[in-house]
C-alpha cells in the first residue's frame, strides 16, 4: 500500500485535473483559431463574423443609444431604428414628389396670372376688399377650379378630397396648421391623438411624407443619408417659398379693375383688394367645383370665429388621398400625436427616443446595421481604430450555440494555457482525452473547493473530492470515487463502531470502486494495511489448526473440519449451515510475521488510510500537467465515453480510462492509473506502476511477482467493506481464544466429571457388611476426589446358615449422577 500511496502521489501533478480543462477546454482550445470571433486585422477596426449562412449574436443586452456609445445594440433596438428609418425613408419621398408637384404647379400660376383677363363680377368699392354675390339666398360659385395658390378660392371638390366636407357638402372637422407659418400642427385629442389608416409614405431622398410603425425598419445609416435628402429638400423649399412669394406679389399687381376671369377660358378669378376681398353672400358649395363659404371653413377648422384663415392640412390634389403635404417652409411638426400602436400609425418622438432611434433633444443617432446586402451575413464595426463591444453578456457554451461570448469566458477557457503558466506547470491537455461518441454532451463537474472531476458526467461535489470514470459520484468531502458508475456513500466519519474493534474509529474519507475486486493487492503488515487473499487463507489455515483440541466436543464448540488441523469452519463442516459472526474481536498485531486475527476496525483504518492516500494526492490546480516529448506521444482515447491521461496512453473500452505514461484500459468500464498500468479486463481497475487485472470486476494495485501493499486501510464496517491485518488478526485471535477457551471449558468439565465419578465409587467400597448370620446392615459412607464429593448407601444380609449374602448399594455425587449397585454371595 505505501507502494500505491507513492504511485497515487506522483498521480498528484498528472491526474488531478478541472474536467472543465479536460471535456471542453481542449476542443474549443484546439479549435480556437476557427471558432472564436477575432478582428480582421491587426489594426483591430473590424470584426467579420464567419458564418456561411450569417452569425446571429444571440442574448446581446441593449447597448446604450446615446451621442458618445460605442455598445453593440439588439435586433429590438435595430428593428425600432429601422421602424422608423423607413418610416422616414418614405416621408421624404413622399415629400419630394410633392415638392416637385408644387414647382410645376407654381409654374402653371404663373402662366395663368400673366394672361389675366377681366371679368364680370364686381369689387363692391373701391377698396376692392369685398365682393357682394346678388342671390337673394346665397349665390353658388360653380365650375370653380380646384384653387392652387394660397389665395386661390378652394371649390367643394378639394374641400371633399382634403376631408372636409361630406358628399352632401356638410363640413366635416379637420386638421389645421398651428398659425400661417404652417410649420406646425397641433392634434386636439387631450390625450394625444393617434393617427390611423396612414399609408406607407414614399421612402426616398427629399419625401416628406408622414410614416407608419410598420415603416420603422430602417438603419442608422439610411438615417444619414435621408438627413443629407433632408437637407437638400430644405433648399427647394426654400425656392418654392420664394417663387410662392413672387406669385403673390403678381397677384397683388394683377389689374385692379374688376373681378375678371383670367382668360377668354374663364377658368381663372383673380380678386384685387388690397386686404383681400372678402366674396359675401356665398351659398355652400355642393357640387365639387362649387366655392365653399366662410361657414364651411369654419365648421371645418379652416378658418376660426372671426374668419381668420387657420392652416389646414389637406390630401394631396393627384394622391387620391395618398399622401398630405406639410407648407411648413423649413418643414412642419406634428404636435399631440398619439404613440402609434397599429402598423399604418404615425409614430411619435417619444417612441423614436425609447426606440434609441433620437436622444433627448430630438438629433438622430448613429445605428448598427448589416453590411450591404440582403443576407445579413456580415456586420462591419465602424471605428478607425477598431470598436469595443462592452457589455456583452456570457453566450452560452454548447456545440449548436451562436451566442456571442465574452472576454470573460475566453479567459477563463485560456487562462491556464499562458506561456509563463505552461513553463511553470507544464502542458495542460496534450495526453488527456475523452470520448462522449453516441452521447450528448455533457461535462464533468468539480463542483466542490479542491475537487477534481474526470470522465464523462462525473461529478466531484464535495470538497477535496476525486471522481474518476463515466458517471462517478464522489458527494463526500475527501473521498475517492474510482471507476465508471462508482458512487461513495459514507464518506469520513468520527467516532464510529468499526467490525472487530471495541474503540471507536475515524476516518479521513471513503474510496469507492464500485462494488469491484482489488487485486494485485501485496501483504499488508502494518495496523492500517490491506490484507489480500492469501494472508487470509494463511489465517483460515490457523484456525483450522484448532479442530483437533475440539474433535470429541459437541456441535456447539468451535473445533478443526479434521484431525490434520489445518480448517476451522464455524458453524460445523455441514454446508447448509448458517455462516458465523466473530465478534469482539480484539486488534491483531500487524507486523510482517504476525499471525493475530485483524478485526473490522482495524481493515476499517485501512479503508480510510486508502482514502486518505488517495484524497491527498488531488491538487488546487486546475489542469493537468504533463512533462516530456508531446511528438508521437498522443493519448488515445477510441472506446465509446473513454478518457486517456498521459503519454502513450490508450483507453480502448468503452466507458474506460487510462491515465499514466503507457498506460492502457482495453477492456469496457476498465480503468488504468499508473505508468504502464493495464486494465484488460472488463469493469477491472489497475492501479499504480506496471500494474495489470487478471480477471473482471477486480481492482488491481500490483501484478504478479511486483505485488503491493495498501495501507492505511481503515477498518470496515460493511460487508462489503475491505479489512485490514488489525482486523483479520485480531478476528483470527478472538477465534483462538475463543475456541481454546471453549475447548479448556469442556476439557475441564470432562475432568470434573470424571473426578466424579471417581469420587461416587469411592464411598460404595467404603461401606460396612453385615457379619451376622441372619442378621441385616444398612450402612452409609461418603468421600471426596480432587474437589468432588459424594455418598453411598447400602443395605447387606447373611443368610441364617453365614453360607449366603446379599449386598445392595447406591451412590451420588455433586454433579446429581447417580449409581446403583447388587450382588450376592455364597460361603463354601
Amino acid at each position: 500500500m505505501t507502494a500505491n500511496t507513492t504511485a497515487i502521489a506522483g498521480l498528484d501533478t498528472r491526474v488531478t485535473t478541472n474536467t472543465i480543462d479536460i471535456a471542453a477546454a481542449q476542443s474549443q482550445l484546439n479549435a480556437l483559431d476557427t471558432a472564436a470571433v477575432k478582428y480582421d486585422s491587426a489594426s483591430k477596426d473590424t470584426i467579420t463574423l464567419a458564418g456561411t449562412a450569417g452569425t446571429t449574436l444571440t442574448n446581446l443586452k441593449a447597448g446604450s443609444i446615446a451621442a458618445a456609445s460605442t455598445d453593440a445594440v439588439t435586433g429590438d433596438q435595430l428593428n425600432t431604428t429601422n421602424t422608423n428609418v423607413t418610416a422616414n425613408t418614405t416621408a421624404i419621398a413622399g415629400l419630394d414628389t410633392r415638392v416637385t408637384t408644387n414647382t410645376t404647379d407654381i409654374a402653371t400660376a404663373q402662366s395663368q396670372l400673366n394672361a389675366l383677363d377681366a371679368a364680370a363680377v364686381k369689387y363692391d368699392g373701391a377698396s376692392k376688399d369685398t365682393i357682394t354675390l346678388a342671390g337673394t339666398s346665397g349665390t353658388i360659385i360653380s365650375n370653380v377650379k380646384a384653387g392652387v395658390a394660397d389665395t386661390d378660392a378652394a371649390n367643394v371638390g378639394q374641400l371633399k378630397a382634403a376631408g372636409l366636407v361630406d358628399a352632401s357638402g356638410n363640413t366635416v372637422s379637420s386638421v389645421t396648421y398651428d398659425t400661417s407659418a404652417k410649420d406646425t400642427i397641433t392634434l386636439a385629442g387631450t390625450a394625444g391623438t393617434t393617427l390611423t389608416n396612414l399609408k406607407a409614405g414614399s421612402i426616398a431622398a427629399g419625401s416628406t411624407d408622414a410614416v407608419t410603425g410598420d415603416q420603422l425598419n430602417a438603419t442608422n445609416a439610411n438615417v444619414s443619408a435621408n438627413t443629407t435628402a433632408i437637407a437638400g429638400l430644405d433648399t427647394r423649399v426654400t425656392t418654392n417659398t420664394t417663387d410662392i412669394a413672387t406669385a403673390q406679389s403678381q397677384l397683388t399687381a394683377l389689374d385692379t379693375a374688376a373681378v375678371k376671369y383670367a382668360s377668354a377660358s374663364k377658368d381663372t378669378i383673380t380678386l384685387a383688394g388690397t386686404s383681400g376681398t372678402i366674396i359675401s353672400n356665398v351659398k355652400a358649395g355642393v357640387a365639387d367645383t362649387d366655392a365653399a363659404n366662410v361657414g364651411q371653413l369654419k365648421a371645418s377648422g379652416l378658418v376660426d370665429a372671426n374668419g381668420n384663415a387657420l392652416s389646414g392640412v389637406t390630401y394631396d390634389a393627384s394622391s387620391n388621398r395618398s399622401t398630405v403635404t406639410f407648407g411648413g417652409a423649413n418643414g412642419t411638426q406634428l404636435k399631440n400625436v398619439a404613440a402609434a400602436t397599429d402598423d399604418t400609425d404615425a409614430v411619435n418622438l417619444a417612441q423614436l427616443k425609447a426606440a434609441g432611434v433620437v436622444d433627448a433633444n430630438g438629433n438622430a443617432l448613429d445605428a448598427l446595421t448589416y453590411d450591404a446586402g440582403s443576407s445579413k451575413d456580415v456586420i462591419t464595426l465602424k471605428g478607425t481604430n477598431g470598436t469595443l463591444i462592452t457589455n456583452v453578456k456570457a453566450g452560452r457554451l454548447a456545440a449548436d450555440s451562436t451566442d456571442a461570448v465574452n472576454g470573460a469566458q475566453l479567459f477563463a477557457l485560456a487562462g491556464n494555457t499562458s506561456d509563463a503558466y505552461v513553463a511553470d506547470n507544464g502542458g495542460g491537455v496534450t495526453y488527456s482525452r475523452t470520448n462522449d461518441n453516441g452521447l450528448s454532451p455533457d461535462d464533468a463537474h468539480a463542483q466542490g473547493v479542491g475537487s477534481t472531476a474526470i470522465g464523462y458526467s462525473a461529478t466531484a461535489s464535495a470538497n477535496d473530492a476525486l471522481a474518476l470514470g463515466r458517471n462517478a459520484q464522489a458527494t463526500f468531502a475527501n473521498s475517492v470515487a474510482l471507476g465508471a458508475g462508482s458512487a461513495t456513500t459514507v464518506g469520513a466519519q468520527v467516532n464510529y463502531a468499526a467490525f472487530g474493534l471495541s474503540a471507536p474509529q475515524s476516518s479521513a474519507g471513503e474510496v469507492n470502486v464500485g462494488n469491484r475486486q482489488i487485486t494485485g493487492v501485496a501483504a499488508g503488515s502494518a495496523d492500517q494495511d490491506a490484507v489480500n487473499v492469501a494472508q487470509l487463507k494463511s489465517v483460515s489455515s490457523k484456525v483450522d489448526g484448532l479442530s483437533a483440541a475440539v474433535a470429541q466436543s459437541d456441535n456447539n464448540s468451535i473445533k478443526y473440519d479434521d484431525a490434520s488441523q489445518a480448517k476451522v469452519t464455524l458453524g460445523g463442516t455441514d454446508s447448509t449451515r448458517t455462516p458465523v459472526t466473530i465478534a469482539n474481536v480484539a486488534n491483531g498485531t500487524i507486523s510482517a510475521d504476525s499471525t493475530e486475527a485483524v478485526n473490522g476496525s482495524q481493515l476499517y483504518s485501512l479503508q480510510s488510510q486508502i482514502e486518505s492516500s488517495v484524497a491527498n494526492a488531488a491538487q488546487t490546480g486546475s489542469v493537468v500537467a504533463a512533462a516530456g516529448a508531446t511528438a508521437g506521444e498522443a493519448a488515445q482515447a477510441s472506446g465509446t465515453h473513454a478518457v486517456a491521461v498521459g503519454a502513450n496512453t490508450s483507453a480502448s473500452g468503452e466507458n474506460s480510462a487510462a491515465l499514466g505514461a503507457n498506460a492502457t484500459a482495453s477492456a469496457n468500464n476498465s480503468t488504468a492509473i499508473g505508468t504502464g498500468a493495464t486494465a484488460s479486463h472488463e469493469n477491472a481497475v489497475a492501479i499504480g506502476a506496471n500494474s495489470t487485472t487478471d480477471r473482471d470486476n477486480s481492482v488491481s494495485v500490483g501484478s504478479v511477482g511486483s505485488e503491493r501493499q495498501i495501507t492505511n486501510v481503515a477498518a470496515g464496517t460493511q460487508a462489503n467493506d475491505a479489512v485490514n491485518l488489525s482486523q483479520m488478526q485480531g478476528a483470527v485471535a478472538g477465534g483462538v481464544a475463543t475456541a481454546n477457551a471453549y475447548t479448556d471449558a469442556r476439557f475441564n468439565e470432562a475432568k470434573r466429571d470424571s473426578y466424579a465419578g471417581t469420587a461416587a465409587a469411592i464411598p460404595i467400597a467404603g461401606l460396612p457388611q453385615a457379619t451376622l448370620p441372619g442378621r441385616g446392615m444398612m450402612a452409609v459412607a461418603g468421600s471426596t476426589y480432587h474437589g468432588q464429593f459424594a455418598m453411598a448407601m447400602g443395605v447387606s444380609a447373611l443368610s441364617e446358615s453365614g453360607r449366603i449374602a446379599v449386598k445392595v448399594t447406591g451412590s451420588t455425587n455433586g454433579h446429581g449422577d447417580y449409581s446403583v449397585t447388587a450382588g450376592a454371595g455364597l460361603h463354601w
